[in-house]
């Protein structure tokens, strides 16, 4: 039985339109993830669980519209803090220009033990590194 295939035609959509706002929920980039294997998804200081818990929180916050992370950082496990504020950073962020933009980082909470470290350009939040053990700072008492 052969027949024509017939074309589909594509409706534009009003989600395709650019994310800007605090309303819209992070997309989430490893484009610009650091080379530093203590600090990128290979690293040999993350286990199953880990990896498990880091893919079930960028789930849970890529569902939560960006101003939702605003005020208490114990609820939302979310804060915004300035690059060169991290005491003794041991991740050296290459020297180029999309690096150099860098000002603020935001940090998510993976579990007790790991966090996402990224920067945010309009909803996408990329990637910088991963702390998979709070060894990448002085993350203070």
């Amino acid at each position: 039985m052969s027949g024509k295939i017939k074309s589909q035609k594509y409706e534009e959509s009003q989600s395709l339109k650019a994310i800007t706002g605090d309303k819209d929920c992070p997309a989430f980039s490893f484009q610009y993830i650091v080379n530093n294997t203590d600090y990128s998804l290979n690293s040999a200081k993350s286990n199953e669980s880990l990896k498990c818990s880091l893919l079930q929180s960028l789930h849970n916050y890529s569902k939560t519209p960006w101003d939702n992370f605003n005020g208490d950082k114990k609820r939302t496990g979310v804060e915004i803090v300035g690059l060169t504020s991290l005491r003794k950073l041991k991740v050296a962020l290459p020297k180029t220009n999309f690096y150099n933009n860098v000002k603020n980082v935001t940090i998510f909470r993976v579990s007790n033990k790991a966090r996402i470290v990224g920067w945010r350009y309009k909803a996408i939040c990329y990637v910088l590194w991963i702390d998979w053990d709070f060894s990448s700072y002085d993350h203070g008492a």
